[in-house]
């Protein structure tokens, strides 16, 4: 019973630094924050009092380590659509200034992945 509940406590601590991430962009911040309020609540209260370093630590590696991982699939995502304009373009599907549009890039940007 007691693993159930410091599982529910730190699922509740991560979904109240989800929440506070979507209105504040210091990740920091939004940690500190939702152990205050978990404190306050009573959720974990004892252990995050005496750890409440350790653990901002320990969440702001994950953040990062999550953040990291999004950007790299957000960048392969963008990578595959520049290379199909870029299928398009040498098919004369689209012009260079229709699949920069497109991609939210620079004429100039378009043509960079073009000649590469």
């Amino acid at each position: 019973m007691e693993k159930s509940d410091r599982l529910a406590g730190y699922s509740e601590l991560i979904s109240r630094v989800r929440e506070n991430h979507q209105s504040i962009d210091n990740v920091s911040e939004c940690i500190t924050l939702a152990i205050d309020s978990c404190i306050e609540d009573g959720i974990l209260s004892s252990f995050l009092e005496e750890n409440k370093m350790g653990v901002i630590g320990m969440i702001l590696e994950e953040y990062s380590f999550e953040e990291q991982v999004e950007r790299v699939q957000k960048n392969a995502y963008l990578d595959g659509q520049i290379d199909i304009l870029v299928s398009l373009i040498s098919k004369g599907v689209l012009s260079i200034e229709e699949a920069a549009s497109l991609a939210n890039i620079s004429e100039e940007e378009m043509r960079d992945h073009l000649s590469e």
